[in-house]
């Protein structure tokens, strides 16, 4: 039922929720305290701008 409600909806899994490595690079150059990184590795270098999800509203957002 929530993957239905996110196609309707337009929204990606792995693009529209915060990740650790966006938040961290917007604290730095926001000149903020960078905030501490999370227990799992995986959560603390899964960038999403670098994964291709196959969605095309991903890809179009990201070019722009």
């Amino acid at each position: 039922m929530k993957a239905l409600l996110r196609a309707i909806a337009g929204r990606c899994e792995t693009h529209d929720r915060a990740s650790y490595a966006v938040t961290a690079r917007l604290e730095h150059e926001a000149g903020l305290p960078i905030s501490s990184p999370p227990d799992s590795i995986t959560d603390q270098f899964m960038d999403p701008d670098l994964i291709d999800c196959g969605n095309r509203r991903c890809r179009t957002k990201r070019k722009s």
